[in-house]
């Protein structure tokens, strides 16, 4: 990886944009902005207006994309070519990765990227959960590398609803209030918000450690488990194991792509 480049991570709810930077640690992440995917999605001239802004104060020689909403892809290549820059959007071809699922082009950039840049970093198996709009936990497998290529192999993951997504699907199904996703200590409630935000925090909880459990039973060792996403920081320290927390793991994994 040479010096630094522009890292944007468009996902389901936002796009965020970094810059990384090559150091002795390995990768330094300095986010530098974030629009609500949907503004991409509307062209809203602010945006684009922010974007160049940021193309300009970052110096950029290249932008490196993980895209997980199509459509925005053509809106950010314009955008990104009227400041001249190039811009390159990850494939799961341009991964340090072997795949053991039948169509590794539909697993979602996101997860692979995580995937390798948790390879990358680590060199043995890992299990990555990401909780954004929706928690995947996915499974990349140190398996001897016979043939000394350096690459993790990806063994497919779990996807179930983010804990933001969660909250919302109640109340657009029934009478039921929303109730903002914040941790509780009360498991039994006492009216019907406390009884929305204790199953909506405790399911999720469960849900999270549940999976890793039942993952980790699977295995002939326990592979080391890292989260990252929106809800991570909030979510990790009620979890039953501590697991570190990796907020920057996409951009840090298109840093690498840097050729």
């Amino acid at each position: 990886m040479n010096s630094s480049v522009l890292t944007v991570n468009v996902g389901n709810t936002n796009v965020s944009v970094a810059l990384c930077t090559a150091t002795a640690a390995g990768v330094e992440v300095c986010r530098l902005a974030a629009w609500p995917t949907r503004d991409w999605l509307a062209r809203e001239p602010g945006t684009r207006s922010g974007w160049l802004q940021v193309l300009k104060q970052g110096q950029a020689t290249e932008v490196l994309v993980c895209c997980v909403v199509a459509a925005v892809e053509p809106v950010l290549a314009e955008w990104t070519s009227e400041a001249g820059v190039p811009c390159r959007f990850a494939r799961h071809t341009d991964l340090p990765l072997r795949y053991a699922v039948p169509a590794p082009e539909r697993v979602g950039m996101d997860r692979l990227i995580n995937c390798s840049a948790a390879w990358r970093r680590f060199s043995r198996s890992c299990l990555i959960v990401d909780m954004g709009t929706a928690v995947t936990w996915d499974l990349v497998l140190a398996t001897g590398d016979p043939e000394g290529l350096g690459e993790g192999v990806f063994a497919g993951g779990v996807i179930a609803p983010g804990l933001d997504t969660l909250a919302h699907a109640l109340p657009s199904r029934t009478k039921l209030p929303f109730v903002e996703p914040i941790a509780v200590d009360t498991v039994v409630g006492r009216d019907t918000e406390a009884c929305l935000r204790a199953g909506l925090w405790f399911g999720f909880l469960a849900q999270v450690d549940g999976i890793i459990d039942r993952i980790e039973a699977s295995l002939p060792e326990p592979p080391m488990t890292i989260l990252t996403g929106g809800s991570a920081f909030l979510v990790a320290p009620h979890l039953a194991t501590p697991h570190p927390v990796f907020p920057d793991l996409t951009h840090e994994g298109l840093a690498f792509l840097q050729k």
